[in-house]
């Protein structure tokens, strides 16, 4: 079950049907042994670019090498890539340890060599005791777990994996992250994972390549893609952000819909600004009568709505212009009795403008 990662390009990937386009011109490298993953809302060419990889669908323009080698002409089981899908795909006729041994059945392996791999791969997911059972017999996170054990027995360098924790409850979904993300770095594989959950994405990823509409719009670690959004859809999509219309004029950045003009020295001079988009968490809650500090920007609000998510409260305020506000604020013994979490209590929410993010469509 040894594997190196492969090194994967993708050269002006296009696919058409008709006059409808799922991918459009998609250019990227995903280096050996890393782990990506395509983020997007359904339609946005994810699965598309997975399958056109795998080799059960056929691009309509460009190139994708594996290794500096073009496979586009190469028939999936030559491709030597293993594929786990969301609903296991498990064949209910035959045991754990058979559908596990039948990737390496179909390349001709020698059955005591099979035996040995099938042993490993269970071993890997954990699942060493249960070889002799049937599908029906299992979890839901056991057959996943199995799926993944056949998609590895037979040491792919490559392992792609579509929506494969979507059908699970939260709980299993975070248990199986983390075993995803050991089990690759186990084998090195190089893994391209396909979701539409940003948690997932964010927590499991080295490298993330967010889609819409058939297009990459923006590419990087977690962290990249979530304090540095490359627009407005980034900014809402990879977690929470309020968004707002902008404009610059020299050092002023104006923000009609949070009755805003801030002396900021966010970006360069005379940056393109169409919007701003400010996350959650960087917004402080004081009552109105505290004084604000030289260096924040303040907004006049009232508290529409509270909820709370374990240790952290969301809060949402209504703006004098009628807008709403999402405040995250961190939640503590003293905050239970804080009357800057009622609802109907007038607030100011602060905020540094040098968190603002400056968006220029």
């Amino acid at each position: 079950m040894t594997a190196s990662g492969a090194h994967i390009e993708f050269r002006g990937v296009q696919k058409r049907y008709g006059a409808m386009t799922a991918v459009e011109h998609f250019d990227a490298v995903i280096e050996p042994g890393s782990f990506v993953t395509l983020l997007g809302s359904s339609g946005s060419g994810k699965t598309t670019l997975l399958n056109m990889l795998a080799g059960f669908i056929e691009p309509t323009a460009g190139d994708i090498l594996l290794d500096g080698r073009s496979i586009v002409s190469l028939a999936p089981e030559a491709r030597n890539i293993g594929m786990v899908f969301q609903n296991y795909s498990l064949f209910p006729h035959m045991s754990v340890a058979q559908n596990v041994a039948f990737p390496l059945a179909m390349r001709r392996v020698p059955k005591s060599e099979s035996e040995r791999m099938v042993a490993d791969a269970l071993a890997a997911v954990q699942l060493s005791a249960l070889g002799k059972r049937m599908p029906r017999e299992l979890s839901g996170g056991q057959q996943q777990r199995v799926a993944v054990a056949r998609a590895i027995s037979f040491g792919p360098r490559v392992l792609l994996m579509d929506e494969p924790l979507g059908a699970l409850d939260l709980k299993l979904r975070e248990a199986l992250q983390f075993e995803i993300k050991r089990i690759q770095r186990s084998t090195g594989s190089t893994v391209v994972y396909v979701t539409h959950d940003q948690s997932e994405a964010m927590s499991m990823s080295d490298e993330i390549i967010i889609l819409r509409d058939g297009k990459l719009v923006q590419r990087g670690s977690p962290k990249d893609v979530y304090d540095q959004p490359a627009n407005a859809f980034v900014a809402t999509f990879v977690g929470q952000s309020n968004t707002a219309a902008a404009r610059r004029d020299g050092k002023v950045l104006s923000v009609p819909d949070w009755g805003l003009e801030i002396a900021s020295e966010a970006g360069q001079d005379g940056q393109p600004c169409a919007a701003v988009a400010l996350r959650p968490e960087k917004i402080r809650l004081a009552t109105p009568d505290q004084p604000v500090a030289q260096a924040e920007a303040s907004a006049a609000a009232i508290i529409e709505n509270v909820q709370m998510f374990g240790n952290n409260l969301m809060v949402h305020l209504r703006l004098r212009s009628g807008k709403l506000l999402l405040a995250q604020q961190f939640r503590t013994a003293a905050s239970d009795k804080d009357e800057l979490f009622v609802i109907g209590a007038a607030v100011h929410a602060r905020f540094h403008p040098e968190d603002l993010h400056l968006l220029n469509d």
